[in-house]
């Protein structure tokens, strides 16, 4: 029996959103693959279907061009190019990026016709996909799932580095921060100023939920119960800790949001003989069972050992949900993930209240993906003007000079 399966949303600021499932749009990503496409109801974004993997690429300017090419092109000699060129076998070049070795060119092979476009520079192949780029409406669009390529790593290795961002989630992030902005403005507030140092803690944050739930999330089973939380356990435990362990001091006031959004809208599914499950719900109860216990801890070892507990229980209750076959899938637009984000926040007392406060004046977003999910950190704080590390000590009448925590006052100048 076929049924329509809606996804999950979950939010966390000191509070929490719930999420989705998934699916293959297989026949128009097939059907487009190796295509160069204009999503002309957007702002004219270019995307590029692998052949490979059918996932479509995002090419919005020429760093994110040349790191698609580079990562999901074919890499060949041109004696083997020629090779292939000269045999039966030559349709197989059809939609390809090829990058010749030994020679400072690289080729694209237009999908209908093997016509051979070849290229020197990353501006050259922005005006080819500007040139054969097909047009695709947004709904079409949504039917073809989203592929990632990594960023070169940062310059600045942190504790927990374990991938980079790639340019989209990039992108993202800095739209989301746009959005909340926004948002500020419309209740009189100021913009927030974007800080790269804390857009980095926020990614990494990001990222290591990403991490513990790639076990927890399985896309062949009627429910999954993903996990987002505050408490950390790589890089520090709680959003301070973390800024302070990318010795980012320089904050007398902090906040931190974060958000579970699906990349798919809604997706069917076939199963024989499968109860009814409300799969929200029990995820609603899970996340309500954890806060508990997770106020209730009186130490930050018996938090720790909650936040374990629950990824387990969370693991184990996943692969226990009944056994689905996926057959139809729509995904959301980037647009929308970006908005539902926001609108969550703003409607969730919690998130709200620091989205909305007139005492910070910096902010950061990072956003990782773990298999059809985006989780969006957003790190708040408020520029200190003394007291960090380097800085001044703070003065304040009938009050020895201070400086924030972990540092310490010593001939007028906050130290570690």
């Amino acid at each position: 029996m076929r049924q329509v399966k809606y996804l999950l949303f979950l939010l966390l600021s000191f509070s929490i959103f719930c999420p989705p499932t998934i699916l293959r749009a297989e026949t128009l990503a097939e059907r487009l693959r190796g295509r160069i496409l204009i999503q002309v109801e957007g702002k004219g974004q270019a995307w590029y279907i692998n052949p490979t993997d059918q996932k479509r690429y995002f090419l919005s300017n020429l760093p994110d061009t040349l790191q698609v090419i580079s990562q999901v092109g074919w890499k060949k000699s041109s004696e083997q190019l020629n090779k292939i060129l000269d045999s039966k076998n030559k349709r197989q070049l059809a939609g390809r990026f090829v990058i010749i070795s030994n020679k400072p060119n690289t080729y694209y092979f237009y999908n209908q016709s093997l016509i051979e476009y070849s290229f020197h520079s990353g501006g050259e192949a922005v005006k080819l996909y500007r040139k054969i780029g097909l047009p695709i409406s947004n709904k079409n669009l949504a039917k073809i799932p989203i592929g990632f390529i990594t960023s070169t790593p940062t310059s600045n290795p942190s504790l927990t580095q374990k991938s980079t961002s790639s340019p989209l989630l990039t992108l993202m992030a800095k739209q989301i921060h746009d959005k909340v902005n926004i948002e500020r403005v419309k209740f009189g507030f100021g913009k927030l100023t974007w800080n790269d140092e804390l857009a980095e803690t926020a990614r990494l944050h990001s990222q290591d939920q990403a991490n513990e739930n790639q076990s927890i999330i399985i896309q062949t089973k009627l429910c999954s119960y993903p996990f987002i939380h505050h408490e950390g356990q790589v890089f520090g435990l709680y959003h301070n800790n973390r800024l302070n362990s990318q010795k980012i001091f320089n904050f007398s006031a902090s906040a931190e949001n974060i958000a579970l959004v699906p990349s798919i809208k809604e997706a069917a599914y076939e199963a024989d003989n499968v109860p009814k499950i409300d799969c929200q719900s029990e995820l609603n109860i899970l996340n309500t069972s954890y806060e508990a216990r997770i106020d209730e801890a009186k130490t930050d070892q018996k938090k720790l050992a909650s936040l374990q507990e629950e990824i387990i229980l969370r693991k184990n209750k996943t692969k226990q949900s009944p056994s689905i076959t996926l057959w139809q899938i729509t995904y959301n637009q980037i647009e929308d993930v970006e908005q539902k984000a926001v609108v969550g926040w703003l409607n969730s007392p919690g998130h709200r209240r620091n989205m909305l406060n007139a005492e910070y004046n910096q902010s950061g977003v990072g956003v990782a993906q773990v298999k059809d999910y985006f989780i969006i950190t957003q790190v708040f704080t408020k520029k200190a003007d003394c007291g960090f590390q380097t800085g001044p000590c703070c003065e304040k009448p009938g009050y020895y000079p201070y400086c924030y925590i972990p540092l310490t006052c010593l001939a007028k100048v906050c130290q570690p």
